[in-house]
């Protein structure tokens, strides 16, 4: 029992996506910006077409990074509380198992299951 973990592996795997996303959208942003010198040459509504996607894109990767971020601190804070339980549940599971009724049990289980004398009671 030296540690006690709880493993789901959800935050990461959003993490992960997240990053993977935001690579994505990376590429995607820098392919337009690349454009942006053709998009002189469209009529009107198909350069304000492209101008709405690009500035889509942009705030859509914003968004990705902050959600990261917020998963990240989510992460942290879970972990720090999993850390906290997991060594309050070690102290009362040892203090449980060593206190004075547990350790008279522990031996009545023992001498009894091994069918020999008790006689450290006195009995």
């Amino acid at each position: 029992m030296d540690e006690i973990k709880i493993q789901t592996g959800w935050c990461d795997e959003l993490c992960v996506q997240s990053r993977g996303c935001i690579s994505i959208l990376q590429e995607t942003a820098s392919a337009l910006a690349g454009m942006r010198a053709d998009v002189q040459t469209f009529d009107e509504e198909t350069r304000q077409s492209f101008l709405k996607l690009h500035n889509r894109i942009e705030q859509t990767k914003e968004r990705m990074e902050r959600i990261e971020s917020f998963l990240q601190s989510g992460i942290f804070t879970y972990e720090r509380l999993e850390r906290s339980l997991t060594m309050q549940a070690q102290q009362m599971t040892g203090g449980l198992l060593l206190s004075e009724p547990a350790q008279n049990q522990w031996a009545q289980m023992f001498y009894g299951e091994a069918d020999i004398e008790d006689n450290t009671t006195g009995e």
